[in-house]
C-alpha cells in the first residue's frame, strides 16, 4: 500500500501552501539549479588556479630501437631514458593574486546563488498571492451568482403571481447567465495561472491554500535602508564583482615582476659500457632555480592593466547606480505600502456600506417599492468594492513580498 501511495502520489491534488511552494522553488527552479552548476564550476576553477602554486612532478620514459644502419661509433642500438622533475613556484605573484581572484570569483557564484534563490522566492510569493487573489475572485463569483440565482426565483414568483412586467423577468434571466458567464471566465483564468505555477514548480497537482490577510507591521525607512545595504543579495553580488575586479587589475600589474622556480631533477639513460660492446645506465641529478622576466612584450601587458582598470571602473559605477536604484525602490515600496494600507481601510468602510445599501434596494424591490435597476445596481457596487478590496490585498502582500527581497 505504501508503494501505491508512492506512484499516485504526482497524481492526486494536495494542498500548497507559502512555505513549501517557495521550498520548491527554491530546489527545482532552474535559474537556481544552474546558479548552483557555476557556484561548483567556480570551486573547481579555484582548485585549477591553486595548481600553479603547488609543486608539480612529473615522470617520463622512452626506449627507442634504432636500425643498425643508423648506429655509427660508440652509437648503442637500443636506448633507454627516464627523467624525473619536480618544480616548485618559490614567487610567482602573478599566480599567487589570480589564486586570490578565482577564490573571490568562488564567492562572487556562491552570492549570485543566494541572489537568485531571493529572487525565486520573491516571484513565487508573488505569484502564490495572484492565485489566492483569483481564487478569491472566483468565491466572489460563486456568492454573486447564488444571489442573482435567489433574485431570478424572487422575479420568477412576483411575475406568475402578475406583479412585474415579463421584462423584468427576462432582465433577470440575463443577469443570471451574465453571471454564470463571468464565474467561468473566472475559473479558467485561475486554471490557466494554476497551472503556469506548477509548471514552474515542476508539479503535476496542487491547490494553493492560504488568505490575503497579513498581520499589520510598522515599517521603519532608517531600519529597513540599514537592512537593505546590509542584507540585499544583488548589492552584495556588486559589492564582490567590484572586489573581484580590483583584483584582476593586481593580476595584471604582477607581471612586472619577475617570478622564480626551484626544479630538482632525476634522470638517467642507457651508454655504451666499454669499447667493446655492452650497455650501462648513466643516472645523476640536478637542482637549481630559474628566474623569469618578461623584458618587453609589445605593450600587450599595459593594453591588459589598462583594460581591466577600466572594468574596475565601470563596476564602481554599476555599484553606484545599484545602490541609489535600490534606495529609490526602497521608498517607492514603503510610499506605495502606506497607500495600498489606507485604501484598505477606506474599501472595507465602503464595502459596509455596500451591503447596507445592497440589502435595502432587495427589501424595498421585494414589497414593491424598488426597482430593478436599483437592486442591479447596489449589487455591482458592491461586487466592485469586493473584487476592489481582493486586488488592494493581493497588492499589499506583493508589496511586502517585494520589501523581503530588498532588505533579506
Amino acid at each position: 500500500m505504501r508503494l501505491l501511495a508512492l506512484l499516485l502520489t504526482p497524481f492526486l491534488a494536495f494542498s500548497l501552501t507559502l512555505e513549501e511552494a517557495v521550498k520548491l522553488a527554491r530546489e527545482r527552479a532552474s535559474e537556481v539549479r544552474i546558479s548552483r552548476l557555476d557556484a561548483e564550476k567556480a570551486r573547481k576553477e579555484f582548485l585549477r588556479s591553486l595548481s600553479a602554486l603547488l609543486p608539480r612532478l612529473s615522470f617520463t620514459y622512452s626506449y627507442t630501437h634504432l636500425d643498425p644502419n643508423l648506429v655509427f661509433g660508440f652509437g648503442i642500438q637500443d636506448r633507454q631514458e627516464f627523467s624525473l622533475s619536480l618544480i616548485q613556484t618559490v614567487f610567482n605573484l602573478t599566480a599567487l593574486r589570480a589564486v586570490w581572484a578565482s577564490k573571490e570569483g568562488e564567492e562572487l557564484k556562491r552570492l549570485v546563488l543566494k541572489d537568485a534563490e531571493r529572487e525565486i522566492t520573491y516571484h513565487t510569493k508573488d505569484a502564490f498571492y495572484a492565485l489566492l487573489y483569483r481564487k478569491a475572485l472566483i468565491e466572489l463569483g460563486r456568492e454573486e451568482l447564488a444571489y442573482w440565482r435567489e433574485y431570478y426565483r424572487l422575479v420568477e414568483k412576483r411575475y406568475e403571481a402578475g406583479l412585474v412586467p415579463k421584462i423584468e423577468l427576462v432582465r433577470a434571466r440575463a443577469q443570471l447567465k451574465s453571471s454564470e458567464a463571468s464565474l467561468k471566465q473566472k475559473e479558467t483564468d485561475y486554471e490557466n495561472a494554476l497551472e503556469e505555477f506548477l509548471a514552474f514548480l515542476k508539479l503535476e497537482k496542487g491547490e494553493p491554500e492560504g488568505s490575503l490577510e497579513l498581520p499589520p507591521e510598522r515599517f521603519s525607512y532608517e531600519e529597513l535602508k540599514e537592512a537593505l545595504l546590509k542584507n540585499n543579495s544583488t548589492l552584495r553580488v556588486a559589492r564582490k564583482a567590484l572586489r573581484l575586479a580590483g583584483l584582476q587589475v593586481k593580476v595584471v600589474e604582477g607581471e612586472y615582476l619577475p617570478s622564480v622556480e626551484a626544479f630538482a631533477d632525476y634522470r638517467g639513460f642507457t651508454g655504451r659500457k666499454t669499447l667493446y660492446g655492452g650497455t650501462v645506465w648513466i643516472k645523476g641529478y640536478s637542482v637549481g632555480l630559474r628566474v623569469s622576466y618578461n623584458l618587453f612584450d609589445g605593450l600587450s601587458r599595459e593594453a591588459r592593466r589598462a583594460s581591466a582598470r577600466i572594468e574596475f571602473l565601470k563596476e564602481q559605477e554599476r555599484l553606484l547606480d545599484l545602490r541609489y536604484r535600490l534606495l529609490a525602490e526602497l521608498k517607492k515600496t514603503l510610499n506605495a505600502l502606506e497607500a495600498v494600507s489606507k485604501q484598505i481601510e477606506a474599501t472595507r468602510l465602503s464595502l459596509e456600506a455596500s451591503k447596507e445599501a445592497l440589502r435595502l434596494a432587495t427589501e424595498r424591490y421585494a414589497h414593491g417599492v424598488g426597482s430593478y435597476l436599483e437592486v442591479l445596481e447596489a449589487r455591482k457596487n458592491l461586487t466592485e468594492t469586493k473584487a476592489r478590496l481582493y486586488e488592494l490585498m493581493y497588492r499589499r502582500a506583493s508589496l511586502r513580498a517585494y520589501l523581503e527581497r530588498l532588505t533579506r
